[in-house]
């Protein structure tokens, strides 16, 4: 795995007006000049770094946030002077972005995952199976009745995502899934509405109106987020729904990285073998087997 620069770019623009012409120095200066850090949180790590210039006399203190699961770059702030008259995006973080992402991107490059063998498969087939089972019968249902109204529909629904929620709740959820079905919506559109017309922020069962909708979006469970090492933000932070929408990104993140290494295409390899004619996407595959391995002890 490597560093993704139009990721990391996107990133930066999440926070700075676009600067393409300090992403081409500070690219430079990565590759010049030595760039001391150290982390000084977890989670959300935040690193300060010294960045000297190209010619070794300045030096400058940069402090970023970076996203311990999946490098993602979240905030910044350098010394110098562009970055503090106008809170510019300058060559010295981008160069201490790059900085930390390639440790953290060589680090993980053998242990991107861990936790799944392909044997897991073969055990956990029996569970996997019976989930390709029902998630088809969802699906197959989804663009053929109205979900809103259809109780069988939602009958397996709630049987598969284990949806335990009052009928208002039911109502909100549904006929908002029924709506989406001929519109784009993202995560953060769900996770509000449902928020906004039910009073519960509900992370799991919005990504789960996703992914049903879109069968290339991620799941958000408890036995995934176990597995990948990726912590629920507290119910008791502040900007509870903000927080939880970059910890999809990360998951998201996550997938599409892993999808590109070879123990991917090994691990979807053996489930084609062992489940074929699935029908399912890459992403679901991986997520079935990590959902089958039941929460990381």
């Amino acid at each position: 795995m490597k560093i993704n620069l139009k990721d990391t770019i996107k990133d930066f623009e999440k926070n700075y007006v676009s600067n393409p012409n300090a992403v081409k120095k500070g690219v430079a200066l990565f590759k010049e000049v030595k760039v001391e850090y150290k982390p000084y949180d977890d989670g959300i790590i935040m690193f300060s770094a010294d960045v000297p210039d190209e010619d070794g006399i300045v030096t400058h203190s940069v402090r970023i946030k970076v996203y311990k699961m999946c490098g993602m770059f979240v905030d910044g702030n350098c010394t110098c002077r562009p970055n503090q008259a106008g809170k510019l995006l300058c060559k010295h973080i981008v160069a201490a972005t790059l900085a930390v992402q390639n440790e953290m991107f060589s680090e993980r490059q053998t242990v991107l995952l861990n936790g799944i063998d392909v044997t897991a498969l073969e055990h956990n087939a029996a569970k996997i199976k019976d989930g390709i089972r029902k998630y088809a019968n969802i699906m197959a249902r989804l663009h053929t009745c109205d979900v809103s109204q259809d109780r069988e529909f939602q009958k397996a629904f709630n049987g598969f995502y284990r949806v335990r929620r009052d009928t208002d709740w039911q109502k909100v959820f549904y006929d908002f899934m029924e709506q989406s079905k001929h519109s784009t919506v993202n995560f953060g559109d769900i996770l509000t509405h449902v928020y906004e017309n039910t009073d519960k922020v509900e992370a799991s069962f919005s990504s789960k109106l996703l992914a049903t909708l879109n069968p290339e979006m991620p799941v958000w469970d408890k036995n995934v987020l176990s597995q990948l090492n990726i912590k629920e933000p507290s119910p008791t932070c502040a900007d509870r729904i903000k927080r939880i929408a970059e910890t999809y990104s990360i998951l998201q993140k996550w997938y599409a990285d892993y999808l590109e290494t070879d123990n991917a295409n090994e691990v979807i390899g053996r489930f084609d073998e062992l489940f074929p004619n699935s029908g399912l996407t890459a992403l679901k595959k991986i997520d079935l087997a990590l959902w089958s391995m039941g929460v990381k002890k």
